[in-house]
């Protein structure tokens, strides 16, 4: 068991058996490859952090694309396939990273927005995982939780 002095939510213990390998890295940060998934105490579960077990003062906050009504459709190809060492897709997990653009001067905070083009994928046996870089995308998005003040 590793401890390690995080920014978000300071010393944490890190199972070796918890960490998932990112072998290419993640964009902008290809020289850290090793992270774990955290989350709040007593938090809603909608997001969760991908806290770098390299770099203490790197987390990227996560979600599940399906809790926003988000559901990808893509084909991982056969190099995909044995980087993840995928053999069963009841092992795969999809993740975006979240984001909040910086406050401007107005003071109000901006909405979370998630790169929907940069998803997260982690085969959760093998603990091993990738960002899948797509140059167009095309998810379906669900808009029956989507709500409208227009008057018919």
């Amino acid at each position: 068991m590793n401890v390690i002095q995080t920014l978000q939510f300071g010393e944490i213990n890190i199972n070796q058996d918890k960490i998932i390998t990112f072998s290419q890295g993640l964009a902008g940060f290809e020289q850290l490859t090793r992270y774990v998934l955290c989350h709040e105490e007593g938090g809603d579960g909608i997001v969760h952090f991908l806290q770098s077990v390299e770099e203490g003062d790197l987390v990227f906050s996560v979600g599940d694309p399906a809790q926003f009504g988000i559901h990808y459709q893509f084909t991982l190809t056969d190099a995909e396939m044995t980087l993840l060492e995928l053999t069963d897709m009841d092992d795969l997990l999809i993740l975006i990273l979240l984001y909040r653009d910086e406050e401007k001067t107005t003071g109000h905070r901006e909405p979370v927005r998630g790169a929907l083009t940069l998803p997260l994928i982690i085969n959760t046996k093998a603990r091993k995982g990738m960002q899948k870089i797509m140059q167009t995308l095309a998810p379906s998005v669900l808009l029956s939780e989507i709500s409208s003040s227009v008057e018919e």
